[in-house]
């Protein structure tokens, strides 16, 4: 897969500067807020006056100037009909968080910037946004200055065809202008994220793209949290069956799979300029800003004839670079370990153990393998650890007596725990709490079951909440249950949690990789709701978690 540079690059960013996109302010982005009737900005999540008098609220921003809309079914509720209308023929009467419709840029940004931060609100391109919903959506007679909203007074009104029933099957044009954007440096082959996006749906479009691909490529192009390197050449996607982090091509949306998984972006991002730095290419007038082009679209044509300037073709100076980042990485544990009692095990201890196999719950990646008189297991303990019970390990590593890994990266139950243990070291925020139900959040980790369930989607009924989580070991099976408001959870609330721990365990809405280890089972997985199946999730049989 890999060639030559489009052109001399800068050395890539730091990683703030890389990745960080939300950390700074956001810029205005007019695609995202076409003006309505009177000139305001219509945002996504908030409720608009339709031709005629209807109330609806904006789900979706679309391209040229069009939005996607569901009308009002009931007193701040908006399940009815979907349809699509040209922006100019509504009036927006409703911010998202209740406020009266503006013109001001500076209101308009930070509302977006809320919305980035609220996991219960799409990003209103590629998914829908549904607006707070603790906020009213009354509508206003008058706008934030005071002016009245005004009537339907054009003298002809919209063509007979500008209304438009939302297609079948709920696909949807996508703007990618209207996405995050962030510039890439050095004068590459894509300027800017918008470009990566853009490219990958040309590519989804291509006569003879395979379905699995397309559909791969397409969820990666609607992906407001799109991370690439700082020059563009390649993205940095993660895993959901993994929570591990990879690098694709940005030319071709092939995965680098010859440089195995990374734990946090930032890490895939490091290995990215570590390759780059270290494999410029053979011949190339700038030997320190070059390296293989992974956004040529011609990638395996590239690869044939690229080399190094130690002689590398592509594949060997991946492997070659990937074992050097891994022994730069190599942490020094100065403090050493230290031998605890069984009945001071706390979740997040990392803990090293040898075991005999009949006090082990082997895990199903050693289903065909010839099981050792002993093993030892190194792993983290996880958050549903109880004293007196089972010891449920995260992250584990299985070793054979003479070295051998049996599985890594894995779950695993010590049924019998011997007296002492090593711990090695201990990750803070595994502490868990009681929380109301209506207080629950996307992330946080509920301590039930085996090994503990993250949060992965939360929406609202009257008097609960309806919660999806996904295993954090086993087969990370997915659940979903509901509760009272008024009912207590065991939780570990995300804002105690690792930054990266939460990033992991969060899956992002990207469709997975045809080359992920679970991509020939997620057809058979459960599926992700889409908001217009959330009105029904009331009718999910409603059982409390064990």
């Amino acid at each position: 897969m890999l060639n030559r540079p489009a052109a001399a690059h800068a050395e890539l960013q730091d990683l703030s500067d890389d990745l960080e996109v939300k950390a700074a302010r956001r810029t205005w982005n007019p695609a995202l807020h076409p003006r309505d009737s009177k000139g305001r900005f219509i945002e996504t999540g908030g409720t608009v006056r339709l031709w005629g008098g209807k109330l609806a609220r904006v789900v979706r921003a679309l391209p040229n100037d069009r939005i996607l809309v569901q009308d009002q079914s009931g007193p701040n509720e908006f399940s009815g009909r979907r349809h699509t209308t040209s922006a100019k023929w509504v009036s927006m009467v409703a911010r998202p968080d209740g406020s009266a419709p503006t013109d001001n840029e500076d209101k308009v940004v930070a509302e977006d910037e809320k919305r980035d931060k609220d996991p219960r609100r799409g990003n209103g391109v590629a998914r829908d946004d549904d607006g707070d919903p603790n906020t009213p959506n009354d509508p206003h007679d008058v706008d934030d200055r005071g002016r009245p909203i005004g009537d339907d007074d054009h003298p002809v009104g919209p063509r007979e065809n500008d209304d438009q029933d939302e297609p079948a099957d709920g696909h949807h044009p996508i703007n990618v202008r209207a996405l995050p954007n962030r510039p890439h440096g050095g004068g590459g082959r894509f300027a800017d994220t918008a470009a990566v996006r853009q490219h990958f749906l040309d590519l989804a479009a291509r006569p003879g793209t395979k379905p699995e691909m397309a559909r791969f490529l397409r969820s990666v192009a609607s992906d407001d949290d799109l991370r690439t390197t700082g020059d563009g050449r390649l993205a940095i996607l993660r895993d959901d069956a993994t929570g591990r982090w990879y690098l694709t091509a940005t030319g071709t949306g092939q995965r680098m799979d010859i440089a195995g998984g990374f734990a946090t972006p930032e890490e895939a991002n490091e290995f990215a300029s570590h390759l780059k730095r270290t494999a410029p290419t053979e011949g190339a007038r700038v030997r320190a800003f070059s390296g293989f082009d992974f956004s040529d679209p011609n990638l395996d044509e590239a690869a044939n004839s690229w080399r190094s300037t130690r002689g590398e073709n592509v594949q060997a100076a991946i492997k070659r670079a990937r074992a050097e980042f891994n022994h730069s990485r190599t942490p020094d544990n100065s403090d050493g370990p230290e031998n605890v009692s069984r009945a001071d095990l706390k979740p997040g201890d990392r803990i090293k153990v040898t075991v005999p196999r009949s006090d082990i719950e082997w895990p199903d990646s050693t289903r065909d393998q010839d099981k050792p008189e002993a093993v030892t297991v190194e792993g983290t303990v996880a958050p549903s650890h109880r004293s007196g019970a089972y010891t449920p390990l995260l992250d584990a590593t299985l070793t054979r007596p003479d070295g051998t890994v049996m599985t890594s990266n894995d779950s695993v139950r010590i049924m019998r725990m011997p007296a002492q243990i090593t711990r090695t070291g201990h990750t803070s925020g595994s502490a868990s709490e009681e929380r109301r139900v209506d207080q629950v959040r996307v992330g946080d980790v509920l301590t039930h079951g085996d090994f503990g369930h993250v949060v992965t989607d939360v929406s609202r009924y009257p008097g609960g909440r309806t919660f999806t989580t996904r295993n954090l070991g086993g087969r990370r099976e997915v659940d979903q249950f509901g509760a009272n408001t008024s009912d207590t959870l065991p939780v570990v609330p995300r804002g105690s949690r690792r930054p990266e721990d939460v990033q992991r365990d969060t899956p992002t809405r990207t469709q997975q990789h045809p080359n992920s280890t679970d991509a020939k089972r997620a057809a058979g997985a459960p599926r992700r709701l889409g908001s217009g199946q959330r009105a029904r999730r009331e009718a999910v049989a409603r059982r409390r978690p064990r």
